[in-house]
């Protein structure tokens, strides 16, 4: 049950949510963040490097690797990420439905996007080259400095 508007108590902050937008709004392009897989043994952890194009997540990785394989056999996964703003710190928590990414002009886009790309693959076109694309889920936030974490509504209108 939702505290009342205004109250301003301890309730009203632990009840409230933050929209998608806002919450996406917090994770940058090119900032380090940690992905989730479910691999056959439990959950494998790495730290990705995050593209946004267009309100939407990606990671750029190599075609057969450990993550390209766990999401095919559980499309699940989570993205997280440490949030600071001078000493106070948050996180934010996605869950998310990850998928490879096949549209040539995006993966061109994001390919020319990421500095290191080309450290790893010739190009877009690479067979090598796997883009993962994220739809968020849902999900929690603590932003720096507020004492509760809030939950991310997924309503969309």
């Amino acid at each position: 049950m939702l505290g009342t508007v205004g109250s301003g108590g301890r309730e009203d902050a632990m009840n409230s949510t933050v929209s998608l937008d806002e919450a996406m709004s917090l994770l940058c392009d090119g900032s380090t963040v940690i992905l989730a897989t479910c691999s056959g043994s439990g959950p494998a952890l790495r730290p990705m490097t995050l593209q946004v194009l267009d309100g939407r997540f990606y990671m750029l990785t190599f075609q057969g690797s450990p993550k390209v394989d766990h999401i095919g056999r559980n499309p699940r996964c989570q993205i997280y990420a440490d949030l600071k703003h001078g000493e106070d710190q948050g996180f934010i928590r996605l869950s998310c439905t990850p998928g490879i990414v096949s549209d040539p002009e995006v993966k061109a886009v994001l390919f020319s996007k990421a500095r290191y790309a080309r450290n790893f693959w010739e190009s877009a076109d690479d067979p090598r080259f796997c883009l993962l694309g994220f739809t968020p889920m849902g999900g929690d936030v603590l932003k720096p400095g507020e004492p509760y974490k809030r939950a991310i509504s997924m309503d969309m209108g």
